[in-house]
C-alpha cells in the first residue's frame, strides 16, 4: 500500500509520533513491539472538533471563576456573620444580607435605639465597609480574568483553524523542512493580516488598510484555507496538482533551492523583474550570489518581455 507522505507527515505531528512510526503502525505488522507504545496511548485519545474543544475550554473557565466568586462572597462575609451570632446568639434569617443582619441581631440583643449604637456594632459596620470594598476590587479582577480567558479562547480558535489550513498545504520541500516553512507561512500572514472572530465568523483585515477581505465569488467573508491558499505562495513554493505522482502533486518549478538545470524552472509565473527579485529574496538566495547570477540571467533569457 502506497502511502501520501505529505500525510503521514501532517498526522504524525497532529498525534505527536514520528512519520516513521506512522507508516509501520499502518503497513508493517511485523514491528508491533516498535509501535506499541503508539499504539497503546490510542485507546486514550480522545478527539474533539474545534467547537466543541472551545467550548468546553469556556465553559470549564467560567464554572472556576464562578466558583472563585462564590468562594470569595462566602469567606468574606463568612466570618462577619460568625462574630455577630457569637456576640448575640441571635441567627441569621435566609436571604438577610449581613449588614442588615448585625444591625438587627445587636438591636435585639442589647435593645438599643436608633442613632445608639454600641462599639462593637460601629466596629461591624466598618468592618462590613471595609470587606464591601474588597469584594468589589475582586469581581473587577474576576471580571477582568473572564475577559482574558474570553480572549484566550478566541485566540486558540484562530490558531488552531490557521494552523490546520497551513499544514494541508503542499508545500514543496523536504519534510525535515515542513515546520519551518509553515511557520513562516504564519508569521507573514500575521504580519499582513488581523484576525478576529465576530458572532462565529473569522474576519480577515487587511493591516494596511484595514479593509476587510471577502470572497470574491460569495462576497461572505473569506474562510481560512481560501486565504491561506492565496497567500501562501507568495512566501513557499507550493506543489501543484498532477495525476502522475502518487502524492497529487508536483514541483512548481519555482524551488530555486534545488538543484538543478535554471532552464528548467517556471518563469512564467512572475509579471515583473520586481516580483521575481522578491521571490529569490525569500528563498534566501542573494542577487549578487553565483547562483542568483544564473537565475538572473536565465529569468531575462526566458522574458525578455520584461525589464
Amino acid at each position: 500500500m502506497e502511502l501520501i507522505q505529505e500525510n503521514v507527515s501532517a498526522l504524525a505531528t497532529k498525534l505527536g509520533a514520528t512519520p516513521e512510526v506512522i507508516t509501520k503502525f499502518l503497513t508493517d505488522a511485523a514491528a508491533a513491539e516498535e509501535v506499541k507504545p503508539f499504539a497503546t496511548s490510542l485507546s486514550a485519545l480522545q478527539v474533539f472538533s474545534e467547537t466543541d474543544f472551545n467550548t468546553r475550554l469556556t465553559n470549564e473557565r467560567q464554572i472556576a471563576a464562578q466558583e472563585a466568586t462564590r468562594t470569595a462572597t462566602g469567606n468574606t462575609y463568612g466570618a462577619i456573620d460568625t462574630r455577630i451570632l457569637k456576640a448575640t446568639g441571635i441567627a441569621k434569617t435566609e436571604g438577610e444580607s449581613t449588614a442588615d443582619y448585625s444591625e438587627r441581631a445587636y438591636k435585639e440583643k442589647f435593645g438599643k435605639p436608633s442613632g445608639d449604637e454600641s462599639e462593637e456594632l460601629k466596629r461591624l459596620r466598618s468592618d462590613i465597609a471595609a470587606k464591601d470594598q474588597l469584594l468589589t476590587q475582586k469581581t473587577t479582577e474576576l471580571d477582568q480574568l473572564n475577559v482574558k480567558y474570553a480572549t484566550d479562547a478566541k485566540q486558540a480558535r484562530i490558531n488552531a483553524a490557521l494552523d490546520a489550513a497551513i499544514n494541508a498545504l503542499p508545500i514543496n520541500v523536504e519534510d525535515k523542512y515542513l515546520d519551518s516553512h509553515r511557520k513562516l507561512v504564519k508569521m507573514e500572514l500575521m504580519q499582513a493580516y488581523d484576525v478576529d472572530v465576530v458572532e462565529g465568523k473569522t474576519i480577515f483585515k487587511e493591516k494596511a488598510t484595514g479593509k476587510e477581505v471577502r470572497d470574491t465569488k460569495t462576497a461572505d467573508y473569506i474562510t481560512e484555507k481560501a486565504l491561506i491558499e492565496q497567500f501562501a505562495p507568495q512566501v513557499v513554493s507550493l506543489k501543484q496538482a498532477s495525476t502522475t505522482t502518487g502524492s497529487g502533486y508536483k514541483g512548481s518549478g519555482n524551488n530555486f533551492n534545488t538543484d538543478g538545470d535554471a532552464s528548467g524552472f517556471d518563469f512564467s509565473k512572475y509579471s515583473s523583474l520586481k516580483e521575481f527579485a522578491e521571490d529569490l529574496n525569500k528563498q534566501g538566495i542573494p542577487s549578487g550570489s553565483p547562483k542568483g547570477a544564473k537565475l538572473y540571467g536565465e529569468f531575462k533569457k526566458q522574458r525578455p518581455d520584461l525589464k
